[in-house]
């Protein structure tokens, strides 16, 4: 009989917070959920081929899984973040500066179709000012290297982070940090939270700063 495969980070997380009360805090959204309110792609956007060539296989069998969840929690708590699916993950990398260039001259060669996007964005937790995490190919791999995970701030790309399996077990163990660092009030009051948008986000346009 072949041993039990360990759990993935995403599972232990969710079940740190059911552990702890706080299940609800873990959803996801729809496989065509759009960021922007009104559903439009930008003309500036990777196209679905563009956006598909920087995806890890590693991503691919997590979302397979997964889907594309998203953490919603009280502001305050600091451990919010949400996956995108395909179509808000092409809509929010249209804000991914390219510090070689203007960029205004870069958005014009996205809606020509004359640009080769380096990185897409696929998680955040405030996606108005392009804050997150994207998939990008290290300029200094091999040519057949997978695409890892970088830090974005404020759009522009800041620092290598790893594999995606790296950053997931990361962020699984932040949150499962942060978590065990609330005492019983504070447990409680997260447990009682009903989602107002003043204080968190409970879906994908919520995370907007």
């Amino acid at each position: 009989m072949q041993p039990a495969a360990d759990p993935s980070p995403w599972t232990e997380l969710v079940q740190a917070l059911t552990a702890s009360g706080l299940a609800d805090q873990v959803c996801s959204s729809p496989a065509d959920a759009s960021w922007r309110r009104d559903g439009a792609l930008p003309d500036d956007a990777p196209s679905a081929a563009q956006f598909e060539a920087l995806l890890p296989q590693a991503y691919r069998t997590f979302v397979a899984a997964h889907g594309y969840p998203l953490l919603a929690v009280p502001a305050e708590l600091h451990y919010g973040f949400a996956f995108l699916p395909p179509l808000a993950a092409r809509q929010v990398s249209t804000l991914i500066a390219d510090e070689e260039r203007d960029f205004a001259e870069v958005r014009a060669a996205r809606r020509a179709g004359q640009y080769t996007w380096r990185y897409v964005m696929f998680a955040g937790w405030n996606f108005a000012d392009g804050d997150g995490w994207a998939f990008g190919v290290d300029p200094e791999a091999e040519d057949d290297a997978e695409p890892v995970v970088w830090l974005l701030e404020g759009g522009v790309v800041t620092e290598e982070v790893g594999t995606f399996q790296q950053w997931l077990a990361e962020r699984a163990a932040d949150v499962r940090r942060r978590v065990g660092a609330l005492d019983a009030d504070a447990l409680a009051e997260a447990a009682a939270w009903e989602g107002d948008y003043a204080d968190g986000a409970q879906d994908l346009e919520g995370f907007d700063g």
